[in-house]
């Protein structure tokens, strides 16, 4: 007896490659317009929208007026979507991009009735060995794919193992996501081609159906394909329409007693291209910048924020998934596709950044202005080697940074800032001009501390944090007073307090704060800077 045949009608959407993202996207919603159109239609259309939520989404912000018809035929289970945000390179991201990435789109599922209950990944350039507990935590029992199984699978599923010991039981597409679009060439001869297919591969199936993926690349199905398959359909070998989830579910049969443990990495039916890994390194790292940076917003708008920031956190992980996806940080598309990655991979650690210097600024609040806060995201105590600007020590003394716990901690100087800023001379009618500089209290990027006005003579010194009162309305009047009385040349000098930047190791408690004040010692010289480089067996320091 012949294997049944279930042809899965779906597409696989590149969101942005040889294209960037809005032109794929103008035929997307032609593409989608076709499937409901053909749906609801023909009852017994089924269609996969490639296991990622970002098509559906990226659909409905263009067409906001069918929601409702996508959410009915997910209800109905006509429509299966999800479970991803987006088909991601799961290489290129953190494992915790990962995990959100599947959190995300399976949310936006639930909200259109329900995601497809399969950890599909028609396309991506290998597999992590992870995935498999990734799924299997989710409590999804089921995977489907494609590139990096080794040869040693000969049927057409095998048991998926993650190190920890979670399996999946994972669809082998070994002739692709297309598999099933040869036997469609020529809709009068879907049967004799079916069964020419069927006998070249009747070694993978078994006693289960066979499974023909009817789809390709950015485009939908032709309308009349259920029509085509009903016609070919016949007691000898009937066939079905179904999603990708019934296929798995609904039709297959046979205990899968293969098991593959670990990463999938193979080229053995499908070249998973390893060159992507290196390709354009700007993308990969503006990737792990933003990972890290909306990592260490997260910790710290919950350790030291009141503020409910999740909308930007949402907003920061959103984009950085939409850049995971297999065409996009790979960086194998156009150079207008790549700087748009970029672009979104940037708004990503902005958006991050903001909401991480918000929770620190609730802190920083209570320290005095001339001390320092530092901050440690990570779970784990560590001494933090801290860059700052201080004031720099008299001549003969050193400096000495003290935590609020009254311990003192070496401070090496790495440089000596410039304290005259402007040394210049002009005539008495032009000094209203050098006032018209300050900005309530700020000059060249200070505060002014104090002024001295004599005969023919300003001098300004500025400090980044002031002692004492400041009138910009009474200087005015001093200076206009002194002009009148002393006509001619004048000298304007503007100084910085003297400043130097320093190296100050820092003890700072596991995702924990500490506040440290600079302050010049004794008379000690300061420690000099080391000189050359030194090794060990596991460092080299300069």
């Amino acid at each position: 007896m012949p294997n049944p045949a279930v042809f899965v009608p779906h597409f696989h959407w590149d969101r942005e490659w040889y294209e960037p993202f809005q032109v794929f996207r103008h035929r997307l919603v032609a593409a989608l317009d076709t499937v409901l159109e053909t749906a609801e239609a023909d009852p017994g259309f089924r269609f996969t929208v490639d296991g990622q939520m970002a098509a559906v989404e990226d659909y409905l912000e263009m067409r906001p007026e069918n929601r409702d018809r996508v959410a009915a035929l997910v209800r109905e289970g006509r429509l299966a979507v999800g479970p991803w945000l987006i088909l991601l390179d799961e290489f290129l991201c953190s494992g915790e991009t990962v995990v959100r990435n599947l959190q995300m789109g399976w949310a936006a599922a639930e909200r259109l009735g329900g995601a497809m209950p399969v950890g599909y990944l028609p396309d991506m350039f290998g597999h992590i060995a992870q995935m498999p507990q990734i799924l299997a935590r989710a409590g999804i029992e089921h995977a489907a794919l494609w590139r990096g199984v080794p040869g040693t699978v000969d049927g057409h599923a095998f048991r998926w193992r993650a190190p920890d010991g979670s399996e999946v039981r994972t669809e082998f597409l070994f002739d692709g996501y297309d598999n099933g679009l040869d036997v469609l060439l020529v809709p009068d001869r879907i049967r004799r081609a079916l069964g020419e297919y069927a006998e070249m591969t009747a070694g993978r199936w078994g006693g289960d159906p066979l499974l023909a993926m009817a789809g390709t690349d950015h485009n939908a199905p032709d309308p009349r394909l259920a029509d085509w398959l009903r016609k070919a359909s016949g007691e000898e070998r009937p066939i079905t329409v179904a999603t990708l989830d019934e296929y798995i579910r609904g039709h297959v049969r046979d205990e899968v007693t293969t098991v593959v443990t670990g990463e999938l990495r193979s080229h053995v039916r499908g070249n998973i291209l390893p060159g992507v890994l290196s390709v354009r390194l700007g993308l990969k790292q503006r990737m792990a910048a933003a990972e890290r940076t909306v990592d260490h917003a997260e910790r710290m708008n919950a350790l030291w924020s009141g503020r409910d920031e999740s909308g930007f956190l949402a907003l920061a992980w959103h984009k950085i998934i939409e850049s995971t996806a297999h065409d996009s940080v790979v960086g194998s598309g156009t150079d207008e596709t790549c700087d748009q990655v970029a672009a979104r991979l940037a708004e990503a650690a902005q958006t991050a950044r903001a909401v991480r210097d918000a929770a620190l600024a609730e802190p920083a609040a209570g320290v005095p202005g001339d001390a320092y806060l530092v901050a440690n995201p990570l779970p784990s105590p560590r001494t933090a080697l801290v860059e700052v600007d201080v004031v720099a020590a008299p001549e003969g003394s050193t400096l000495v940074a003290t935590t609020a716990d009254g311990s003192a901690h070496p401070v090496q100087l790495v440089s000596q800032a410039p304290t005259v800023l402007s040394d210049e001379r002009l005539d008495a009618s032009q000094l209203e001009r050098v006032l018209r500089r300050i900005h309530r209290r700020e000059l060249f990027g200070l505060l002014i501390n104090r002024y001295e006005l004599t005969p023919n003579s300003l001098v300004f010194h500025l400090a980044e944090v002031p002692e004492g009162p400041f009138d910009l309305m009474t200087l005015r009047g001093e200076v206009a007073a002194a002009a009148a009385a002393h006509p001619g040349e004048w000298r304007v000098r503007t100084l910085a307090q003297a400043r130097a930047t320093a190296l100050v190791a820092v003890p700072v408690p596991a995702a924990g704060l500490a506040a440290f004040r600079v302050e010049a010692g004794d008379d000690r010289p300061a420690a000099p800077a080391p000189r050359g480089a030194t090794a060990t067996a596991d460092t080299l320091s300069n």
